[in-house]
């Protein structure tokens, strides 16, 4: 059971839920919760056995990283610069808040670093950028800046130790570092280490600890609360249970409190100021306490409410302003009696009107005594009836209506009783429920009941009555009057058909009702009780139609609040407080309205309000402010100074962004913008209020811009928004709150969320569609571009391959003139040797020579000068003369505009045409021959060369060579001529070959003119 000590002085008094039941229905995926922390986000973060929760003020979920849930035993939180630091039994794991991407540091050597302990066991805050970790080894350091990991060594204690806490103390710049070995300060900057053990030992654990004051630290022991003075290394015991002290788990400060956790003695309080404490009876032990005593962290959240982790669960702890105190009286110690009425004595007394007569009760010390026994009379008749309504005048009467059996007047001056009506002889009351009494004019009283409203003279005991006369408008609506009020000379009375108002003047009832609902005629006009607000106005609870407002002035009635109306259609009664703010019990619980704020408040949602089962007697204000509410549970009684409206203005955030396609995961910021594909175009908007305690109170308000015509307001019962199917374009999600106040926050949440259009209707779509059609005219372009320049070179290629080939043949051919050439000069050697005649041999022998070097000079070039052809040719009609005994003479002419040494042309070109004139025309010519060779310009890139002889023709020569057994064919004016093809093909120049047979005037042959034309080089 858990045990709360309170502190003698100032202190707080505590209320504990017990949360594991519902938080596990939420999403816990534990009981057993080890750490506690709250981010700048909002969010509490709990670390349990099996891994990671968020709670966001409505819902606890399991936590999701981007690389799944983490299910592992997490035993410290830490935040800094939006990252999450977290303590396992496996190493630590840093996870981004914004991406939720996790990195995993293990107990290896990754990170340069080889951890000292498997287990974290304390992650510190962050301070001058490091953040120190405790494992159960040792310690290290992480550097904020440039994430780096350091190991801390504390030789002397050989680092193997257990760390529990480890806190930063700012005004010494120092770590205090509490573990299994006593109190340690580490100074970062010197690398200095102290060690404090307290009563001299190592084996006493400091298992946590508090900066308070100054140098004054709080640290947890195994052996109980200790203060320790940092400036004189001492520790001094604060006793919190005599004869038996507590292992203390968590140290916590919630204003002048010291909450202090331990393990297996549940939760206590320390107050500061008074410095002194006492252990708690059981009889006073909260009702919702905590699933376990061993408590393992305490955290207080930015609201002031303490969460409370324990292995069996989770709990809250806030603070109990009293505002509310609940009585029940039990007749014969075990029948519950129901409360009727209630009317103040002197404040702390009450008569309180039961089945079983009339009770006096003390506020003070909530005890009761019925009537007789308080006053010391017999009232035992009285004492069996059930009271319906009290009246204490101002004559210290006590006037007591009852439920069928009239009206008692209780003098507790004299401490009689009277049976009023007996002694005023008003036989209608005998059996009447009376239902209000009210002083009227003078010495008279005007009692309401079931059976009309009568009027009593005290004076001389008479009576008159006033009962509704179906005949008489001017006569009471009803006979059950439910309430009065006398006012300025007027009787406002309330009935169960409409608000009638009494005149003493004409002695006649006027009534006024409301349009009768339909389904609800007899309903409608049916009020109960009835009070009048400083303004003027008459507030009037009704049956249906909730609180209803009666303009005095203007005499018409004015339907108060219609969310008041909803909340709760049946209104019994209505007290005002001195900030004019309405109360209300009503078949709904109780109900504050504020004024001020226009604001709705169910006492029975935010305060510990038990019994909603009201009566419209059982109302009643005190003169210091108390207000009491009884029903059939016993009565509440409740201080309306202390039940506020919190005029928080909530903040929002989203928790949940979700397509079809994905969950985004990680936080998303105001001003976040999220782009979504024309497919994924349906989304959800989960959100909640951070910073607000009384979350069941936040209304919500959201639009989509360029989508939402109007604002849509949600309850936390539906804290989501849900679009589908929209088209393309750019929206704006704007989100805000409220909270008790109704005041909206003017800081809008803005999410701006960009559908994509569909790829083919996009104006990026067409320019794209322009640049690929572009694109591939370019490339066909450049593909025939490139399949022309591919030919081309080819064909150059081609070309270049066949000119090689025609180069060659043309070498080969030139090559084929010489053996023929040689073959007829040999012969000619040939036939001197024969002959013996050396000497001409010998000369014919010399010219020979020089022909052969000069036809192996120029056989080898592709161009000679004229000058060297021509030297060849003379060369060559030299030795052919002397071989044909002289019998032709020959001549060589050239242009004078011809510089034969300066212009080159085609070796052996003329040579095959000089040699066939020789051989075949002048050979077989009787008598001289003659053989003439002309060089002429035709232009300056072509020369004609003519070779004439007057030989027998080349028809005679014909048949003369086919006479011959030895048959001889003329290669050499073949050769030229494809040697000149070839020239013409390789050079792309204009070579021709003529031949003209001459003849005389009678036609006989004359011999043959050739004519050559070739280009020249210069």
């Amino acid at each position: 059971m858990t045990q709360i000590l309170h502190a003698l002085g100032q202190g707080h008094e505590y209320r504990v839920n017990g949360l594991t039941p519902k938080i596990y229905d939420n999403g816990l995926n534990s009981n057993f919760v080890y750490s506690i922390i709250q981010d700048d986000y909002g969010l509490l973060w709990f670390g349990t056995l099996n891994g990671l929760n968020t709670f966001d003020k409505h819902v606890f979920n399991e936590y999701l990283t981007s690389s799944g849930y983490m299910k592992c035993k997490i035993n410290c939180l830490s935040v800094a610069r939006d990252s999450l630091f977290v303590g396992t039994d496996n190493g630590l794991s840093i996870i981004d808040l914004n991406t939720s991407a996790i990195t995993n540091v293990y107990c290896d050597n990754a990170w340069g670093l080889s951890m000292m302990g498997e287990i974290i066991t304390k992650i510190s805050s962050p301070n001058n950028g490091l953040i120190l970790f405790g494992t159960n080894k040792g310690v290290f350091s992480y550097d904020l800046v440039s994430k780096k990991f350091e190991p801390i060594m504390f030789n002397e204690l050989q680092n193997h130790f257990s760390v529990n806490d480890i806190i930063f103390n700012d005004i010494d710049s120092v770590w205090m570092i509490a573990s299994n070995k006593g109190l340690i300060v580490y100074d970062d900057i010197n690398n200095d280490v102290e060690c404090y053990t307290l009563n001299d030992t190592l084996d006493i654990a400091i298992n946590t600890m508090l900066h308070y004051d100054g140098n004054t630290f709080f640290v947890g022991t195994d052996i109980g609360l200790y203060e320790f003075d940092y400036r004189w290394g001492t520790y001094d015991n604060i006793s919190l249970v005599a004869g038996r002290e507590p292992v203390i788990t968590k140290i916590i400060i919630v204003d002048n409190d010291l909450l202090i956790g331990t393990k297996g003695n549940g939760l206590f309080k320390y107050n500061l100021h008074a410095l002194y404490s006492e252990d708690i009876d059981d009889k006073n032990v909260y009702e919702n306490i905590l699933s376990d005593n061993f408590i393992i962290d305490l955290y207080c959240d930015n609201c002031g409410v303490v969460w409370i982790a324990t292995s069996g669960g989770l709990g809250t702890l806030t603070v109990d302003n009293k505002a509310v105190s609940i009585h029940k009286y039990y007749s014969q110690g075990t029948e519950l009696q129901p409360v009727w009425c209630i009317e103040e004595i002197a404040d702390p007394k009450y008569f309180i009107g039961t089945d079983v007569g009339v009770l006096v009760f003390d506020r003070i010390n909530g005890s009761f005594t019925l009537l007789g026994d308080y006053f010391g009379v017999d009232c035992q008749p009285l004492q069996s009836y059930r009271m319906s309504t009290l009246f204490f005048d101002e004559n210290r009467y006590l006037w007591i209506g009852t439920c069928d059996n009239g009206l008692y007047c209780f003098d507790t001056n004299r401490k009689k009783c009277f049976n009023i009506t007996k002694d005023f002889n008003v036989k209608e009351l005998a059996d009447a429920t009376v239902y209000e009494i009210v002083r009227g004019v003078g010495n008279t009283l005007w009692v309401a009941s079931n059976k009309g409203i009568f009027l009593l003279n005290l004076d001389n005991k008479t009576a008159k009555s006033y009962v509704h006369d179906p005949s008489d408008s001017s006569s009471l609506p009803s006979n059950i009057i439910m309430d009065l009020i006398w006012d300025n000379g007027v009787l406002y009375i309330s009935t169960s058909n409409g608000l009638s108002l009494y005149s003493l003047d004409n002695d006649k009832f006027t009534t006024y009702r409301l349009e009768e609902t339909q389904g609800h005629d007899m309903a409608t006009n049916f009020l109960f009780k009835i009070n009048k607000r400083p303004d003027g106005n008459l507030y009037i609870g009704s049956y249906i139609n909730g609180i209803i407002v009666f303009d005095i002035e203007n005499k018409q009635f004015v339907l108060q609040n219609d969310s008041l109306k909803l909340n709760a259609p049946i209104v019994f009664s209505i007290i005002f407080d001195e900030d004019n703010n309405v109360w209300a019990n009503t078949n709904n619980g109780m109900i504050r309205y504020d004024m001020e704020y226009d604001v709705i408040m169910n006492l029975s949602d935010n305060i510990d309000f038990k019994g909603t089962e009201f009566v419209p007697n059982a109302a009643e204000q005190s003169s210091n402010g108390y207000i009491f509410y009884g029903g059939i549970n016993g009565f509440n009684v409740f201080n309306p100074f202390k039940v506020k409206v919190d005029a928080t203005n909530p903040e929002v955030i989203i928790t949940d962004f979700a397509t079809k396609k994905k969950n985004y995961i990680g936080r998303i910021h105001n001003g976040d913008t999220i782009t979504l594909q024309d497919i994924n175009n349906s989304f959800n908007v989960s959100f909640a209020a951070i910073n607000i305690d009384k979350v069941n109170t936040v209304k919500y308000k959201f639009k989509l811009g360029d989508y939402d015509k109007e604002w849509v307001v949600r309850d936390v019962k539906k804290r989501y928004a849900e679009y589908k199917e929209l088209p393309a374009g750019t929206y704006t999600f704007l989100l805000t709150a409220s909270g008790e106040s109704k005041q909206w926050n003017s800081e809008v949440f803005r999410l701006v969320i960009q559908i994509l259009p569909q790829w083919h209707s996009t104006i990026w779509f067409r320019i794209d569609v322009v640049l690929i059609i572009l694109v591939l005219f370019l490339l066909i372009v450049f593909y025939r571009k490139e399949k022309v320049r591919q030919r081309i070179m080819y064909q150059q290629e081609l070309d270049n391959l066949e000119k090689m080939i025609k180069k060659l043949t043309f070498k080969s051919l030139q090559l084929q003139i010489n053996p023929h050439s040689l073959f007829n000069i040999l012969n000619s050697i040939q036939s001197y040797i024969l002959a013996n005649d050396t000497k001409s041999a010998s000369i014919y022998l010399s010219g020979f020579a020089k022909l052969m070097r000069r036809l192996l000079t120029v056989s080898h070039e592709q161009l000679v000068t004229l000058f060297e052809e021509l030297e060849s040719i003379r060369l060559y009609l030299e030795l052919e003369s002397m071989r044909m005994k002289n019998r032709f003479t020959f001549s060589i002419e050239v242009d004078d505009d011809i510089d034969i040494r300066d212009v080159d042309v085609m070796p052996l070109l003329l040579q095959p045409f000089v040699e066939n004139a020789v051989i075949h025309g002048l050979a077989h010519k009787e008598g001289s021959g003659f053989l003439k060779i002309e060089i002429h310009r035709v232009n300056k890139s072509k020369l004609l060369c003519v070779i004439e002889d007057n030989g027998i023709g080349r028809k005679k020569a014909a048949e003369l060579n086919n006479m011959s057994l030895k048959r001889h064919r003329s290669y050499g004016i073949e050769i030229t001529k494809q040697r000149l093809e070839l020239m013409k093909t390789i050079n792309d120049e204009d070579y021709f070959v003529n031949i003209i047979d001459l003849y005389d005037d009678d036609g006989n042959a004359t011999g043959t003119r050739v004519e050559v034309m070739i280009n020249i080089v210069e």
